[in-house]
């Protein structure tokens, strides 16, 4: 059996057992809130298994294989530490974007509430719709790059296909079909990438190889970041980046309290850095080593297709499949729920649920349709490198979002008591400090503090007004 039959086989098998499991997931979909955000009960093994999925893209292995394989270890600084700080400081910063989201369904929602302004809210939501249209299409490319050099099929055909099923069981299902999905779809991809692991690390040492061999690759500056101020460039606009993607952050709005949020992005930061973000550096390296001609965006596919053997070969382009997919879904989810719900029902002044859901689909659909058509269209002419065309994406809305969403959250002043999920969190803080005998019952506190009283509990603190009546100006501010 060739390589062409195998793979077929199994991506055909893969491609049907993903649909069933996506499309039966519209069983579950009744309100608004179960199609944007799983109706804020996903647990933390299904939560760590999406948000890992989400992260481990086709950039993540096709583009940064084929980075890694031509700038060595100066991907470190370009890349690898912005991405490192990102997760960081999006670990830190989870639970207060969880309270800050306790009654929001996305990341617009969530900025219109905290700064009261509904223009907020569509603005931001059509600079994340435009950020991730180009994102997807990096995506697309990918798996056309992937399938074309390797088994011998057509850019286009392939983005069509592979389109044509993730736009159907998103359109249907949601949060929770693409949840679902990428459980099965990050079983394979980590397969995938510690097998190619495995066969680089092996080839080089049975071909009598120093991993030194590499021209350049044992340096960490180089290429794009000759200095390490170019570093702290590229390393920024990652990190800022990534710290404010909203397919991360509609992960933690679905989560239902912060200890699973805290669990999810901790667990699902590691996963995704040590068990696939270091791999790949290796890979690439290797590869380089190995057979200096393989460049670029085919390189993984390249070294797959003439040292991997037929089932080897098969499982592991199986593998990257999934690693397209499991990121083209949630990206077309966010941009399906943003557009319907944050721009189309806020300008309609719409706040039906139905409305909304029905919105949410009909956008979802449109917008799959047009990306997949125009990268079908764009496949026809030479791109650029796929880490080089999805920085762009990633610039965009680390300009456009970091700022607004957590100089917002953290500025002590400025979270108002019209923000919902705020006003929760501080009732949550008033109830363990009134204790269990009148968190349901009479919200008057037995004695209330002094001004400028500050509990410091769960990381945070609550400064309570000057007034010591019993008013609605008494108020409490998160910082």
């Amino acid at each position: 059996m060739n390589l062409q039959t195998a793979f077929t086989i199994l991506v055909a098998i893969y491609f049907v057992l993903i649909l069933i499991v996506g499309l039966r997931s519209n069983k579950k979909i009744t309100t608004s809130s179960d199609y944007s955000v799983a109706g804020r009960n996903m647990g933390p093994v299904l939560g760590t298994m999406t948000f890992t999925a989400t992260y481990v893209s086709a950039l993540t292995v096709i583009g940064l294989v084929g980075s890694a394989n031509g700038m060595g270890l100066a991907l470190v600084p370009y890349t690898f530490l912005g991405l490192g700080c990102g997760l960081l400081f999006l670990v830190l910063m989870s639970s207060r974007v969880h309270r800050a989201g306790r009654t929001s369904e996305s990341v617009p929602e969530l900025l219109g509430k905290r700064y009261g302004d509904s223009s907020v809210r569509a603005t931001s939501a059509g600079t994340i719709v435009i950020a991730y249209f180009v994102y997807l299409i990096a995506q697309l490319f990918a798996v056309g790059i992937l399938l074309s050099t390797t088994i011998g099929f057509e850019v286009w055909a392939v983005i069509l296909v592979v389109g044509t099923i993730f736009v159907l069981y998103t359109l249907t299902g949601g949060m929770q079909a693409v949840a679902r999905t990428d459980a099965y779809q990050l079983v394979v991809l980590v397969a995938a990438v510690l097998i190619t692991l495995v066969l680089v690390i092996t080839k080089v040492g049975s071909d009598g190889l120093s991993w030194s061999d590499g021209p350049g690759l044992s340096q960490f500056l180089g290429g794009p970041v000759p200095t390490w101020m170019l570093a702290f460039g590229w390393g920024l606009s990652w990190g800022l980046g990534v710290a404010c993607m909203p397919n991360y952050l509609q992960r933690i709005l679905s989560c239902p309290d912060v200890r699973t949020t805290r669990l999810v992005l901790g667990w699902g930061s590691a996963i995704s850095f040590w068990l696939v973000n270091a791999p790949i550096l290796v890979i690439g390296i290797g590869i380089a080593i190995i057979d200096p001609s393989m460049t670029g965006d085919s390189a993984l596919p390249s070294f797959l297709l003439t040292h991997g053997g037929t089932i080897i070969a098969a499982i592991a382009l199986t593998g990257l499949i999934s690693a397209v997919m499991s990121t083209t879904d949630s990206l077309l989810h966010v941009m399906g729920v943003y557009f319907g719900r944050d721009i189309v029902c806020t300008l309609r002044k719409t706040a039906d649920d139905a409305t909304a859901l029905k919105l949410s689909r009909i956008s979802t659909g449109v917008i799959g349709a047009l990306a997949v058509a125009t990268a079908t269209f764009m496949s026809f002419s030479p791109l650029p490198l796929i880490l080089t065309f999805a920085s762009y994406a990633v610039s965009l809305l680390a300009a456009g979002l970091f700022v607004p969403l957590f100089i917002g959250l953290l500025w002590a002043g400025g979270i108002e008591d019209r923000c919902g999920g705020v006003d929760g969190c501080r009732r949550d803080r008033a109830d363990r400090v009134r204790g269990p005998a009148q968190a349901g019952g009479d919200r008057t506190p037995r004695h209330r503090p002094h001004a400028g009283v500050r509990d410091h509990r769960d990381g945070g603190r609550i400064l309570v007004g000057r007034s010591t009546g019993g008013s609605d100006s008494h108020r409490a501010h998160h910082c």
